[in-house]
């Protein structure tokens, strides 16, 4: 068996939704929370920014670690549905996650034992829905796709295209957190905001980047967008799960 398909922080970085139960009669309640599990290259990143702080000097307090659990579970939360709070409609940020785990503890419980646990972000057939990732992100690495990132790396980068197999070497690290980024993901949905994708580039490449970096990394994941479309729209190739 291939291991590498149960790597736990793929599915982690993928997410899943979680349905929350009323606290006391344990029923379903009408909503969902988007949650990313704790084996989410985020949950490890945000752990050692606060280990770090704590090696800076600063000493840690009851609020300060009540603060930093609440703080990798916002971290954790992608979007929710259905949320109303104090009568109104309550949409998704990381301000509104913040308040609702800090005020209701009953959730911020709940969302701390659905991260923790694996299998709710496991898929039942794992190895045909990491070919699939696989298979589309071959659409960028080893198709046209990959001749047309690189281009675009050389034109925004205002320097002369020798070969498409190459990359010069002041440019080399952004392509390897591209394609960091690119390894992980099951699709590339055009609906995701370019900065939340900055963001998770970020998280997996542990520096903080650069205006420049972030425009050239940008036409990157258009270019990857672009590419899995056009596989998606050609009869002859084999078509994803998703």
């Amino acid at each position: 068996m291939d291991i590498s398909t149960l790597n736990p922080a793929l599915f982690a970085a993928v997410g899943a939704e979680m349905i929350p139960r009323h606290p006391v009669t344990n029923e379903s309640l009408p909503m969902t929370i988007c949650l990313k599990g704790t084996d989410a290259p985020e949950y490890a990143a945000a752990i050692r920014q606060q280990l770090d702080r704590r090696l800076g000097g600063e000493m840690p307090t009851a609020e300060t670690l009540e603060r930093d659990h609440i703080d990798r579970l916002v971290q954790l939360t992608q979007n929710w549905h259905g949320m109303r709070y104090e009568g109104r409609d309550f949409p998704h940020s990381a301000e509104n996650a913040r308040r609702l785990y800090t005020e209701q503890v009953w959730l911020r419980d709940q969302v701390q034992a659905f991260t923790e646990q694996r299998d709710n972000f496991f898929f039942e057939q794992s190895e045909a829905f990491m070919a699939a990732a696989a298979e589309n992100i071959r659409a960028l690495v080893d198709g046209d796709g990959a001749g047309a990132a690189r281009r675009q790396l050389m034109k925004v980068g205002a320097l002369e295209m020798r070969s498409e197999r190459e990359i010069p070497a002041s440019l080399g690290h952004l392509w390897d957190w591209f394609l960091n980024w690119a390894s992980l993901q099951i699709s590339v949905s055009a609906d995701q905001p370019m900065a939340e994708i900055i963001t998770d580039m970020q998280m997996l490449a542990g520096v903080a980047f650069r205006p420049p970096e972030i425009r050239l990394l940008s036409r990157l994941v258009k270019c990857l967008r672009a590419a899995l479309a056009q596989r998606l729209d050609d009869p002859k190739r084999p078509r994803p799960l998703f």
